[in-house]
């Protein structure tokens, strides 16, 4: 069910691409499109919309997980932006005999379509992230030694599966540069020596080890 959730972008994308089309026939005309223009903006909008967006599905754009994006992922976005803009392109062209089409048009769509796809990945990525922090304090409360990678890799994993109905109040780390930051957004409260002290304050009863380097 999930896995098909996730077409739900495929119509955001849609807007996006017809958005990124109009954008760069405005900037390149300086805002404003010239009547001889506007039945080639139409007729690139008519063929965008059906063509690139078909491109991304059949590619596997929408298979990816982006709460997960990542730089590779970025990389993706890039190449398929730029096959589906240069396919777009070429059956407009194709329809049009080559005439009269300006050639920074396609440029200045790829790097806007860029820029937008972008962005919802990582507004969609802000929003998947963001629902279980308001689900947090529902669970009961832990803390975790260690607030490096391993420790920030159990904050993420106990976030996102709500089953664990834990609730992170805090680190614990004996760097005394991290006493005092935050990790996404959870602070580090002090050493490990200072545990007992801690998980009565606030109220912890587990206390997960995160240092893959501690002895037994």
């Amino acid at each position: 069910m999930k896995r098909y959730r996730r077409l739900f972008l495929l119509p955001v994308d849609v807007v996006l691409v017809a958005l990124s089309l109009v954008l760069a026939y405005l900037i390149r005309f300086e805002w404003s499109i010239p009547p001889d223009q506007r039945s080639m903006l139409a007729l690139g909008v008519a063929v965008a919309v059906v063509v690139k967006p078909a491109f991304f599905f059949f590619s596997g754009f929408y298979r990816r997980l982006w709460r997960y994006a990542s730089i590779p992922d970025l990389v993706h976005i890039v190449k398929a932006v730029f096959v589906a803009c240069l396919a777009g392109t070429v059956v407009t062209l194709f329809f049009t005999h080559f005439q009269a089409y300006s050639r920074t048009i396609p440029i200045l769509d790829w790097v806007l379509l860029n820029g937008l796809i972008m962005g919802r990945s990582l507004g969609w990525r802000v929003f998947l992230e963001r629902q279980p922090r308001l689900r947090d304090r529902r669970g009961e409360p832990v803390l975790i030694a260690g607030a490096g990678m391993a420790g920030r890799m159990l904050l993420h994993e106990i976030r996102q599966n709500p089953d664990m109905n834990l609730w992170v109040v805090g680190f614990l780390d004996d760097d005394p540069g991290k006493i005092g930051a935050r990790v996404n957004e959870v602070p580090v409260l002090g050493r490990i020596g200072d545990l007992r002290r801690l998980a009565r304050l606030h109220h912890a009863r587990k206390v997960i080890i995160a240092i893959p380097s501690a002895p037994s």
